[in-house]
């Protein structure tokens, strides 16, 4: 083909490409569609579950055990320690906040800050932490599991720094026990086949809010 041939072919190719790029450009842009308010509202309002995380404001005595798995299979609980959680609003009917001041079992002074709340658009149950352990931020959402609404589960990963693992599966279990204890399990998933609790916290209500 000729230089004049090609550059002749080559001006057709760009007119048609820029008479189909125009062309689109012309046309009106689709309409955006209006949002569901009502369904918006329902995902943004604090709900049932915001309702009932209300149940755990107050001051809590708590006892703290960690757990050692032994090879064989067997399971040793160490001397349990103390330290006290106080659950308040931090964003009222919507976010709650526990902060444990005590001891953790091996470790010395434990002091930790918790944020929970419960999510709308993905109907779970929400939570992240820090604390005097380390330096990680720590996030876990799930579920609950019965229905009479007494035991839930989040899961969630976290960087072991004692045997250098990042982003370890664990699970959190909360079990109500009455209307004034209650338990949460630390579940290392990689224990066994089907994980196994390193950390049990009982929880004995102290005083409810206001009192």
């Amino acid at each position: 083909m000729k230089l004049s041939q090609f550059t002749f072919a080559l001006a057709v190719i760009l007119a048609f490409v820029l008479g189909q790029t125009f062309a689109v450009s012309e046309e009106e842009p689709d309409t955006p569609k209006a949002p569901d308010m009502e369904k918006v509202m329902k995902i943004i309002t604090p709900g049932k579950w915001h309702k009932e995380m209300g149940w755990y404001i107050g001051t809590w005595d708590v006892a703290i055990t960690m757990m050692g798995h032994m090879p064989d299979g067997k399971s040793r609980a160490m001397p349990a320690t103390k330290a006290v959680s106080e659950f308040r609003w931090q964003i009222a009917g919507r976010w709650m906040v526990e902060e444990i001041k005590g001891q953790m079992p091996m470790m010395g002074p434990y002091h930790s800050f918790l944020i929970h709340g419960y999510d709308n658009f993905t109907k779970n149950f929400v939570s992240c932490g820090v604390s005097s352990m380390d330096t990680s931020m720590n996030m876990f959402r799930g579920v609950r599991v019965d229905p009479e609404d007494r035991i839930f589960t989040q899961y969630g990963t976290i960087n072991e720094w004692l045997d250098g693992t990042f982003n370890k599966p664990v699970k959190v279990l909360v079990r109500k026990i009455d209307d004034n204890r209650f338990e949460t399990e630390i579940w290392d998933l990689q224990i066994g086949a089907n994980g196994k609790p390193v950390v049990i916290m009982k929880y004995t209500r102290r005083t409810k809010d206001g009192e």
